[in-house]
């Protein structure tokens, strides 16, 4: 049997395998908190295929396949697990502020409440601006904010 009938086959039995039965008998999964569920759902969102199943090769026969599989799949869950974690940076979308009470005016607003709203990398750029020294200051904004 050579490489190519074994990646054959492994292709054809990798959806076809049985979970032993040992899993079901007193085995229980421990329980993930909410944030560890959340990244396992987006690590899925971001999985590209399946990862290739190398148990199956053995050692004498195709060692440089096995370690080229085993790097590939390694890449794979890597790749799945940055992208998850970058999607925490990227902004849910542009635009304005929408407040749950109509009577309540932009104004009003503290900044820590916008912080609290924005995503990370928006609230990474708040900034506090203290001028102590060299008297009062006045600052005059248009309607667009400049």
């Amino acid at each position: 049997m050579n490489i190519a009938d074994t990646m054959q086959k492994a292709h054809q039995d990798n959806g076809n395998r049985e979970k032993s039965p040992r899993a079901h008998k007193g085995h229980k999964k421990p329980k993930l908190s909410p944030a560890e569920f959340l990244m396992k759902q987006k690590v899925k969102k971001y999985s590209r295929g399946r990862i290739p199943d190398v148990s199956h090769i053995p050692n004498s026969k195709g060692l440089q396949l096995r370690n080229a599989l085993k790097s590939n799949a390694e890449a794979i869950k890597v790749s799945a697990v940055k992208a998850a974690e970058v999607e925490v940076l990227l902004p849910a979308e542009k635009g304005c502020i929408e407040l749950d009470e109509p009577h309540m005016r932009t104004y009003k607003l503290k900044q820590k409440d916008i912080i609290d709203n924005v995503d990370l990398n928006t609230a990474q750029k708040a900034f506090e601006l203290h001028l102590t020294t060299f008297g009062p200051y006045n600052i005059n904004y248009t309607r667009n904010g400049r």
